[in-house]
């Protein structure tokens, strides 16, 4: 990503859409994929490794692994995500009064169309 200063500024992908990983977004905005109830530091139950650790840490690998081969440019041809990203856009401009022209004054808002 990279970041643009001043009015109309916002944020821009550094690299093409076909080459960034769902993994690779979800991680630059520190997020986690991680289904462990201990963040998968193995203290889930006073202090040790709960039962089920083993399956929600294997859980966690497995969708870390979907993530990472699912890329943005997949995600901005696939019909469904478009039918929704559309469907946000009219909710955003009938509930908050934001229409994709006025972009300079609106939250960073993703729309795959534009």
């Amino acid at each position: 990503m990279a970041s643009v200063r001043g009015p109309g500024g916002g944020y821009r992908l550094g690299a093409e859409a076909n080459e960034i990983s769902i993994g690779t977004v979800i991680a630059a905005v520190d997020e986690s994929v991680d289904a462990t109830k201990c963040a998968g530091k193995g203290d889930c139950q006073g202090g040790t490794r709960c039962l089920t650790h083993t399956l929600w840490r294997d859980l966690s690998s497995r969708i870390s692994d979907f993530l990472n081969n699912i890329t943005l440019g997949e995600l901005m041809v696939d019909n469904e995500v478009l039918e929704i990203s559309d469907r946000q856009d009219v909710d955003l401009a009938v509930n908050h009064g934001f229409s994709r022209k006025s972009t300079s004054t609106a939250p960073i808002g993703i729309n795959v169309r534009s």
